[in-house]
């Protein structure tokens, strides 16, 4: 079926099975979970479109062309979409390679869910975290999203996700290791 192997190629891709394999249940979560544009947020509907990419991407790698067609785009592409953009637009550098999992295993600390490993998965839990998420119900600084600020004075939650995360990335990666280099917005 595309679905499992959509959703196993997609593991690939944050290395759930070669670094993080005790996340099993939470990325399944997030596989199952939807992701929905809140009200006026239209600048995050095409971050939601670019995940469009991935199911693309996974057909050309493995030749599996079928009629999938999934009612929702779950919450687990969005992150992968977002860390995808990451790495493309704000933190390549060629000397540490391609980073995708780091950032999207960085937004899934953020969202506080590394606590919900496979020993200690509660269904409930993470449901809720992820509503906070969706919802834009986190605090005016970020926290209980995917991405936070210690110096900015924006509400975060009046910001579309990609601004979000260009903050977040410049204050914790830019601005305080000197050493690595993107360029923001």
């Amino acid at each position: 079926m595309a679905t499992d192997e959509y959703f196993t190629w997609l593991c690939s891709k944050i290395r759930l099975y070669e670094e993080h394999v005790n996340y099993t249940l939470l990325i399944g979560e997030l596989f199952q979970l939807p992701y929905t544009v809140m009200p006026g947020y239209t600048v995050d509907e095409i971050r939601v479109r670019k995940t469009e990419e991935l199911y693309t991407e996974f057909a050309t790698a493995t030749g599996i062309v079928s009629s999938f067609n999934r009612p929702f785009v779950s919450v687990l592409e969005v992150l992968i979409s977002l860390a995808e953009g990451i790495e493309e637009s704000v933190m390549r550098d060629s000397e540490f390679g391609d980073r995708t999992p780091l950032w999207f295993w960085d937004m899934v600390s953020n969202l506080g869910l590394l606590a919900y490993d496979d020993l200690h998965f509660d269904l409930y839990s993470v449901r809720e975290i992820v509503r906070i998420f969706v919802e834009r119900r986190y605090t005016r600084n970020g926290r209980g999203s995917i991405a936070y600020t210690t110096r900015h004075t924006k509400d975060f939650r009046k910001l579309d996700i990609w601004q979000q995360l260009s903050i977040y990335f410049s204050e914790k990666y830019i601005i305080k290791e000197n050493g690595i280099h993107g360029s923001i917005i």
